[in-house]
């Protein structure tokens, strides 16, 4: 886990939620068709589908994307040492003629 996505305890929670949520719109959708839209069943199993990605529904995806993170602190790590070492430093006042 990063420091910038919900906690996979957190994610099971909501997808639970979200799943008894869904259970009981087509329950309603199944009794009394005229009460339920159907725009409500397609977007919460749009959330359904982005929560299980979040959780690891996509791991390849998952995957990807902790690779791009890791390739971005590498390079933003240098780039800072690079910065703050003497051998990095632009400054040539004090560099012999």
């Amino acid at each position: 886990m990063n420091g910038n996505t919900i906690p996979e305890n957190a994610q099971s929670a909501d997808l639970a939620v979200l799943m008894e949520v869904l259970d009981k719109l087509l329950q309603m959708f199944r009794e009394k068709p005229s009460q339920v839209k159907v725009g409500d069943i397609l977007k919460l199993i749009e959330l359904k589908q982005k929560i299980s990605i979040g959780a690891g529904g996509d791991i390849a995806n998952r995957q990807f994307w902790d690779i791009v993170n890791k390739f971005r602190q590498n390079e933003l790590q240098k780039e800072e040492a690079a910065t703050t070492s003497p051998e990095g430093s632009t400054d040539k006042g004090d560099a012999p003629c």
